[in-house]
């Protein structure tokens, strides 16, 4: 494999899966940003999120996703105020 591409995502925590199965710690993406990021909001107030990395592999093998508290944002009670982007 090599790197193709950086792909960006919105969440909580960033993982990376190649062909539906987690990558071997060898073949690891390279997260590249941020790092440790610390964002202080007022309750309600809009945040933005993001993750970089190079994924190792061609972009249409990877699947890049966020995890709130170890669950997907579309299962958790906060739901609706929560937007994933491609972008």
């Amino acid at each position: 494999m090599k790197l193709l591409s950086v792909v960006k995502a919105l969440g909580s925590l960033c993982l990376v899966f190649a062909s539906g199965y987690p990558v071997s710690e060898a073949d690891s993406p390279e997260i590249i940003g941020p790092d440790h990021i610390q964002l202080k909001v007022n309750s309600g107030e809009r945040l933005v999120l993001h993750c970089d990395a190079f994924t190792n592999c061609e972009e249409d093998e990877a699947m890049i996703y966020w995890l709130v508290n170890g669950t997907f944002p579309e299962e958790t009670l906060s739901r609706e105020r929560i937007v994933e982007s491609h972008k």
